[in-house]
């Protein structure tokens, strides 16, 4: 399966690691890798994760990864 990060889901995950360095700097870094390796998960085992709902037609899915 073909997986493509789209510009805003990048940016979220920026804001998200800009908020964790706020707290913990030295995690910042890592939560960012995390992020980006829960989503190439979704190329070894798509059928894993859940289609999201308003694009089931296009086979779009969702990794949520921790809170």
């Amino acid at each position: 399966m073909k997986v493509i990060i789209m510009p805003e889901a990048c940016a979220d995950m920026v804001r998200i690691a800009e908020f964790v360095a706020q707290t913990n700097p030295s995690r910042a870094v890592s939560v960012l890798i995390d992020l980006r390796r829960q989503c190439a998960r979704l190329r070894e085992m798509p059928r894993r994760f859940p289609l999201v709902p308003r694009f089931e037609a296009s086979g779009i899915r969702r990794c949520v990864h921790r809170n």
